[in-house]
């Protein structure tokens, strides 16, 4: 039970995307955000001084096609290579929540423990009319439940808030790696598209 709980931590403060999709995250905001450039300041350049080429105005219209080709690539390209991490994403952040409700259940159930091993410690100690050896016996294993039970509830008591602190940390890496790209890609094809 251990090693599920600690995977799901361990997985909710990883990076939801893989190397692959976080270059082309970088190719599509580059390309998305100087798209809206273009769009909205008509930044299409008017010349190419290195190539000595003076671009009349349907060439600066042929650049902006090329531009929202660009954009329209990186969003493909970007939606299918992200696609299996947004369901990896998703199903991680389904466990984690299944090992946080897993986790709160066991806090409750630690801490019931917890008071059962110390009121059946204090009935032992009180108790007379066992023989030395087997009190001492009983002692010895209500004292062992005791402290397993204690261990436990630390344990869970560490584990419960770091759960409620990567819970929405990771929601918002999510937003912002997923969501993000794409409403750039989309404000960027949608201002390219109004100028044509």
């Amino acid at each position: 039970m251990d090693s599920f709980r600690d995977r799901y931590l361990e997985a909710l403060a990883q990076d939801p995307l893989t190397p692959q999709s976080r270059a082309q995250h970088r190719n599509l905001l580059i390309a998305g955000s100087l798209a809206i450039l273009v769009a909205q300041l008509n930044l299409v350049p008017t010349r190419i001084s290195a190539l000595g080429v003076v671009l009349q105005s349907n060439d600066r219209h042929a650049i902006r096609i090329a531009i929202l080709i660009v954009v329209v690539y990186f969003t493909v390209v970007f939606a299918i290579t992200a696609g299996a991490d947004v369901l990896a994403w998703r199903d991680m952040r389904r466990g984690g929540r299944a090992a946080k409700e897993a986790t709160s259940q066991n806090l409750d159930r630690f801490t019931q423990q917890l008071a059962a091993s110390q009121k059946a410690l204090a009935e032992l100690a009180r108790r007379e009319d066992l023989a030395a050896d087997d009190r001492e016996d009983r002692l010895n294993r209500a004292d062992e439940q005791l402290r397993e039970s204690i261990r436990q509830l630390g344990d869970v008591s560490i584990r419960l808030p770091l759960y409620r602190l990567l819970m929405p940390i990771n929601f918002a890496r999510g937003v912002m790696d997923f969501g993000i790209p794409m409403a750039v890609s989309i404000t960027a094809v949608v201002l390219l598209s109004k100028g044509l």
